[in-house]
């Protein structure tokens, strides 16, 4: 069943067998929620009612995720939770990284040690997904602090472009596919134009581009 009619069918399933990019993961909050539970006992809930502010998402996280994963090793289980949904999810190009400020909290101020925790999950859990490593600018935290923080990824060849961070799936409980779904249903877009979405988030980046001509 090709993307289009798995959308007018409203067949999630099959809408998760079709190739897609996830070009904006925040990898702490974008992993699969069977996978941690299954793995650390720890289960998380989603939202069951609007957040009204960022505030709120933030008591969110601390209740829901808080301190349990800050650790080296529990962000490394955060990483490999994010390659099984995409992986589940079907997609096929994942831009993913994690928060600058990350590297010292959790990777000894060590650049290659951090790129190595996303190479290494990449490959044991989906090496077939193109990987793409962001470098992630948390919005609560000061400009000069965050400034500071990128000055070890300047230079990274690893890296592939640079996001604002702040929520996703384990808070929404909406991953890729469902995200598709969700704004077909509502009529926000048809199928045609949700299709040509997909197609255009897994061509080829514009340096990929250029060094093949």
């Amino acid at each position: 069943m090709d993307f289009q009619t798995a959308l007018k069918q409203e067949k999630l399933d099959d809408i998760r067998k079709c190739p897609k990019a996830d070009l904006h993961n925040h990898f702490v909050l974008g992993g699969s929620r069977r996978f941690l539970k299954e793995q650390t006992g720890k289960d998380i809930q989603p939202i069951t009612e609007p957040l009204n502010s960022m505030d709120e998402m933030h008591v969110w996280n601390a209740q829901n995720i808080g301190e349990y994963f800050n650790s080296s090793e529990g962000r490394r289980m955060l990483i490999r939770a994010t390659f099984v949904q995409a992986k589940e999810d079907g997609v096929s190009v994942l831009e993913i990284g994690e928060d600058v400020w990350g590297l010292g909290e959790f990777f000894h101020e060590n650049i290659d040690e951090l790129v190595e925790a996303f190479e290494l999950s990449h490959k044991e859990i989906a090496p077939e997904i193109e990987l793409r490593l962001q470098i992630g600018l948390s919005r609560h935290c000061d400009v000069a602090y965050l400034e500071d923080c990128l000055s070890h990824f300047w230079g990274c060849k690893a890296f592939y472009s640079i996001d604002l961070y702040g929520d996703d799936v384990l808070i929404f409980d909406s991953d890729v596919s469902k995200e598709y779904l969700r704004l077909y249903q509502s009529g926000c877009l048809n199928a045609e134009e949700l299709d040509n979405i997909r197609k255009n988030g897994l061509k080829k980046g514009i340096n990929q581009l250029r060094g093949s001509l």
